[in-house]
């Protein structure tokens, strides 16, 4: 069995990119993008990383 590190990214070109929270937050008081927009990428990101780690149980996405 091998025990190589594999790198796991879920990072991609959507509402959130590389910002944290205080610059998300400047946005969304600039409206240069909207909540909506950035739950809809994080649900996205969520998503793929789960293909890999199929760590998600329950998906209350609704509740976002």
């Amino acid at each position: 069995m091998s025990n190589e590190n594999q790198t796991i990214s879920a990072f991609s070109d959507d509402a959130l990119g590389t910002f944290d929270t205080v610059a998300l937050t400047e946005q969304i008081k600039a409206k240069q993008t909207s909540p909506e927009d950035l739950v809809k990428a994080a649900i996205s990101r969520a998503e793929q990383a789960n293909k890999e780690l199929n760590a998600i149980v329950v998906k209350a996405y609704d509740h976002a």
